[in-house]
């Protein structure tokens, strides 16, 4: 079965370097979490460990850690992938690979999120519901990286 990458683009008004910072080294101030993570409301960060092999995994608020997946390439401020751990279904991986590009005064962010025929039968179904999922997450990491520093 062949399924889809999902692709999808933003332009963020800073350099490559504060992008990609914000996105990796700043991921818990930005993700979503109350919507799209295990701990939901019980989340208190996300966390991106700063190297190939490193973790990416939430804390909920009794200190739990729950794994989304793994740094695959580190490469800042060009790129960054990682595995992608689907939700419920242990072993089973995923792949989002995010590309910062300079684009004038701005950065270009790319996301692509991959290798959908790993999850088997259910691929079509959950690739859709991801499509849609990026959106918001995309659009609050935009959002929140022109806001000022509280």
């Amino acid at each position: 079965m062949n399924v889809e990458p999902i692709r999808k683009q933003v332009h963020v008004p800073v350099t490559m370097d504060k992008a990609f910072a914000f996105f990796t080294q700043q991921i818990g101030s930005w993700w979503p979490h109350e919507t799209h993570s295990i701990g939901e409301v019980h989340t208190e960060t996300v966390i991106m460990e700063e190297q190939a092999g490193g973790r990416l995994y939430e804390v909920v608020d009794d200190g739990t850690e729950h794994d989304w997946g793994a740094v695959l390439i580190w490469d800042p401020p060009r790129q960054v992938t990682l595995s992608w751990r689907f939700g419920g279904a242990d072993g089973v991986f995923t792949e989002v690979d995010v590309t910062f590009e300079a684009d004038g005064d701005g950065t270009v962010v790319n996301l692509e999120h991959r290798h959908w025929e790993r999850i088997g039968e259910r691929a079509p179904a959950l690739r859709e519901q991801y499509h849609e999922g990026w959106d918001p997450v995309l659009a609050r990491f935009v959002e929140m990286i022109g806001a000022p520093a509280a």
